[in-house]
């Protein structure tokens, strides 16, 4: 408009490229075993704000958490592994292959949209620094969000939040509270990401 060029909002292309992911997204069955019927916690790109606060939750066999932090050096994943593990073994690491404890922890850069597949709520890392990591995967799948508050550049978290699909956390000392009170909440759904659906083919159609 500043530049009096006609233009017209077509939706973002993203969003036609997660909802196919999800389609296609196949968890291991060692994974849908391990998650059975319980409630499950996937938090991914996480850093050390929400690793701590995750920390804290009484982890369990009706309620397990799934975790694949952003940094994956050693020293960083042995940290995670010692905290949850301070007083008694609830976490033990992916490529252990075992899938005994309430607690995973993924050593690796993995799917993370399969892990999404098997989740009741997810957690998005980054929102109490610079900013969050990718929310629309984890949105394909139609669960709910928690982030930390710094969502302000991304219009995607914004439209979500605005339709109650992702809930910002002001302070990382409430992070833990809020996800516990949000994992048996009813999904949300999103009349924002319905809109986006086929946004890449109406961008073509246009193009001379």
């Amino acid at each position: 408009a500043q530049f009096k060029i006609p233009s017209e909002a077509m939706g973002d292309p993203r969003v036609d490229r997660v909802l196919q992911l999800a389609i296609n997204a196949k968890p291991s069955a060692d994974l849908l075993n391990w998650k059975s019927s319980s409630e499950l916690v996937v938090a991914g790109s996480t850093w050390r704000p929400e690793e701590i606060r995750l920390t804290t939750l009484p982890w369990s066999e009706s309620r397990k958490l799934f975790i694949a932090p952003h940094d994956i050096e050693k020293s960083h994943i042995d940290e995670i592994l010692s905290l949850f593990n301070a007083t008694s073994r609830i976490a033990s690491l992916l490529s252990e292959g075992r899938l005994d404890t309430p607690v995973i922890i993924a050593d690796s850069m993995g799917e993370l949209t399969s892990y999404y597949h098997l989740a009741d709520l997810a957690v998005v890392g980054g929102g109490f620094g610079k900013g969050i990591h990718n929310i629309l995967e984890p949105a394909a799948h139609g669960i709910r969000i928690i982030t930390g508050p710094n969502i302000r550049r991304f219009r995607e978290a914004v439209k979500l939040k605005e339709e109650g699909v992702l809930n910002t956390v002001s302070e990382s000392n409430l992070f833990a509270s809020v996800v516990w009170s949000a994992l048996s909440a009813e999904k949300p759904s999103s009349t924002w990401l319905e809109s986006q659906k086929g946004c890449a083919i109406k961008i073509i159609s246009t193009l001379p």
